[in-house]
């Protein structure tokens, strides 16, 4: 699309008037060479003269824009899938339209083909989801006959999701707690256990959560936690259920904290070729 500049004003203050989107996205899309002024490469801070001729890439209109910038850590990779280590305060994939820094970026970035399948039109290959503020493995595909396999796999829940978690209060003894899920009936952020006497937005959802204690301090515990189900907020739910809200869970009642206490440490799965493959992720906290 092309746009001609009818006054003197900056490029980047232009194309949010013309384009509808913010500073962060305009200097993102100039800086990574989608925008042309009088057909050569522009600046973020060049000044647009009358006359002048924008040009804009279709490019930055897509779902995910691509983050060239963006770097995160890959743990294992073979040429059908690999393993991101995302860190807490980093979502996975866009909220909104032409945000960046998300892993999602970062993969349609380093393998465009990963654009064409995933959960969602926006998931370039992610398999799996963590929260904003948790940490550890996300695993992709890089070709569609691996996302097909591995998709199959979590939904027979053949994948081993392995997470060390954070509780307040001392736990014991291990155990289960297998108890459906659903939606709030008003709150839309948060999940609900269900019982007899529960409201609630759209249907149930099962879910088995089994944790292990594995360290224990003076207010809280360290867990291990195996999920059965991937329902979300799953962890935080149960955890809460069972008054051991998780640290930095204020939404379910956990005490305030620095992040989410929750990291995905370890993806566990057969592959096409019968050889078992184990993803690992080193638990970022010291507490």
């Amino acid at each position: 699309m092309e746009f001609i500049a009818d006054r003197s004003v900056r490029l980047d203050i232009f194309l949010c008037e013309k384009l509808g989107i913010s500073r962060r996205r305009s200097a993102f899309i100039i800086n990574n060479g989608f925008v042309k002024v009088n057909k050569r490469n522009a600046k973020k801070g060049e000044i647009l003269k009358v006359g002048d001729r924008v040009s804009v890439s279709d490019f930055e209109m897509e779902d995910v824009l691509p983050d060239f910038k963006a770097q995160f850590a890959i743990i294992f990779e073979n040429d059908d899938f690999l393993a991101v280590e995302k860190p807490p305060g980093v979502p996975v994939e866009p909220v909104k339209l032409g945000e960046i820094g998300t892993v999602a970026n970062f993969l349609k970035a380093k393998y465009p083909q990963t654009s064409d399948f995933g959960l969602t039109r926006k998931s370039c290959g992610i398999l799996n989801r963590l929260d904003t503020m948790a940490s550890g493995i996300i695993l992709a595909a890089k070709n569609r006959e691996a996302f097909s396999y591995l998709r199959t796999l979590f939904q027979e829940r053949k994948i081993l999701k392995e997470f060390e978690v954070v509780v307040s209060g001392r736990i014991k003894d291990e155990g289960k707690i297998d108890i459906p899920l659903a939606h709030h009936p008003k709150n839309k952020k948060k999940m609900i256990v269900l019982s007899e006497e529960s409201n609630y937005r759209g249907k149930p959802y099962p879910a088995l959560t089994i944790y292990k204690p594995e360290k224990h301090c003076p207010d809280h515990t360290h867990l291990s936690v195996v999920i059965k189900t991937g329902v979300t907020h799953q962890i935080r739910v149960h955890m809460s259920y069972i008054n051991h809200p998780v640290l930095g869970d204020v939404l379910y009642g956990g005490p305030p904290a620095d992040r989410l206490y929750i990291h995905l440490r370890k993806i566990k799965f057969l592959w096409i070729d019968e050889k078992e493959i184990e993803i690992v992720s080193k638990v970022p906290w010291k507490i």
